[in-house]
């Protein structure tokens, strides 16, 4: 596990350093990225509001 912490470490190290990977890698800009970056917390929320409100989680 600790391995596995490391490499992912890296890599966000090695995403945030070279911008250009991001486009290489997935084809999307960093307009996009923060957009769906929002979207899944907008998501995440809105779960979690309606688990509350339905008496999921207490």
């Amino acid at each position: 596990m600790l391995s596995s912490v490391a490499l992912f470490i890296s890599g966000v190290i090695a995403l945030a350093i070279n911008k250009v990977y991001w486009v290489e890698l997935f084809g999307v800009d960093w307009s996009y990225t923060g957009s769906l970056a929002w979207q899944a917390i907008l998501f995440t929320v809105t779960i979690i509001a309606a688990l509350h409100i339905v008496g999921g989680i207490s």
